[in-house]
């Protein structure tokens, strides 16, 4: 699902950082730190991930009955 989100935005021309559990961003995670791009994560690597990001201004859940 990530995959496919980081897709889309990209065909927006948006920026995108991805973080997954063996793919946390590299070196692009700063750019999600100070705002340069989007973070794009599953519910458990947002909550769970180890560094964790930041807190993010906006978080847009799908399949947010997952949060239950």
């Amino acid at each position: 699902m990530a995959e496919r989100v980081q897709g889309e935005a990209t065909k927006l021309g948006l920026e995108v950082v991805r973080f997954a559990a063996r793919d946390y961003g590299g070196a692009r995670l700063d750019d999600y730190h100070q705002g340069q791009a989007v973070g794009v994560m599953n519910y458990w690597a947002y909550f769970n991930s180890r560094p964790v990001p930041q807190p993010a201004d906006l978080v847009i859940f799908d399949d947010a009955h997952l949060a239950e």
